[in-house]
């Protein structure tokens, strides 16, 4: 697009993308990875509300599929619910920063104690850490032990 020309977008409308290409002797070009800009939501002036979506190519498959993005909120998302990890049991984060921690295994898995579901969401008070069970409403506070 040369300076001053350029042509109206709408939500969902592609921006601009990278894609990673390579022949690994049996296809004549496969796409391996994609990233790319895609409205989100309604342009006004002086407003072009923006995602960043990043694909991979699955084993045994051709096409890219969206894996994570970056709303134009700024919030890392996962592209399907309840469907990836954050790290895994040989690579995991040494550290998580967070405020509240949201637990919620009510959509696809059951925990390995009981075979129950549950939603809670643990919050920091000034001298306690409190648990809230969000399915029934009840409030906890943890019974902590000062240590040396």
């Amino acid at each position: 697009t040369s300076a001053g020309s350029f042509t109206i977008v709408n939500d969902n409308d592609i921006l601009g993308e990278l894609s990673f290409f390579g022949d690994d002797g049996t296809d004549a070009v496969s796409e391996g990875a994609r990233i790319f800009a895609r409205v989100e939501g309604t342009p006004g002036a002086n407003d072009l509300p923006t995602e960043i979506v990043f694909s991979t190519s699955p084993d045994g498959s051709n096409a890219v599929t969206e894996r994570l993005r970056i709303s134009n909120a700024g919030h890392l998302l996962p592209a399907a619910d309840d469907t990836y990890d954050l790290g895994s049991s040989s690579l995991q984060f040494r550290d998580v920063y967070t405020g509240d921690l949201n637990l919620n295994n009510t959509k696809h898995r059951v925990n390995e104690v009981d075979g129950t579901s549950g939603s809670w969401t643990i919050q920091e008070g000034d001298d306690n850490l409190y648990i809230l069970n969000r399915l029934n409403g009840k409030k906890y506070k943890f019974n902590l032990t000062e240590v040396e």
